[in-house]
């Protein structure tokens, strides 16, 4: 998805994140199991036309991905389990969020988008307006 082979990728930034539960220390009770409470690494990189790749990897050696560009004035995500196996398109505008499933298995859904805005959420087609269409205010 990046574009560049991995070895023209650069890390931009490495860290762990843990459950927000564990690190703010009030998981006790909670159904956690020792494996959800390790930490996952976490890797920033310099993605494709001026984006950037998150690569989460999770303690059992899996991972999860998100792609982010700008597109059309919005955030564009691309969000998955690995580069080939992408789940959606998550399109993020100043007045709405676009949820766009990538696989023909979620049948009737398929063909649709998730709309979350002020009026909810609703089912449609089409892509999020473009966003950044009006000048600036002024600082």
């Amino acid at each position: 998805m990046t574009g560049k082979p991995d070895d023209q990728q650069v890390v931009l930034i490495e860290k762990q994140a843990i459950d927000w539960r564990t690190a703010s220390g009030g998981d006790d009770g909670l159904d956690l199991t020792d494996l959800q409470r390790q930490p996952w690494k976490i890797a920033v990189l310099d993605g494709a036309y001026g984006g950037l790749d998150i690569i989460a990897t999770a303690p059992d050696g899996t991972q999860r991905q998100v792609f982010l560009e700008i597109k059309d004035g919005n955030l564009h995500a691309a969000v998955g389990g690995d580069a080939d196996d992408l789940h959606a398109i998550v399109q993020i505008g100043a007045a709405a969020t676009v949820v766009t499933p990538l696989q023909a298995s979620y049948g009737a859904l398929a063909d649709r988008n998730a709309r979350f805005d002020e009026n909810g959420f609703s089912l449609h087609e089409g892509d999020i307006e473009p966003g950044c269409a009006t000048t600036p205010p002024a600082p």
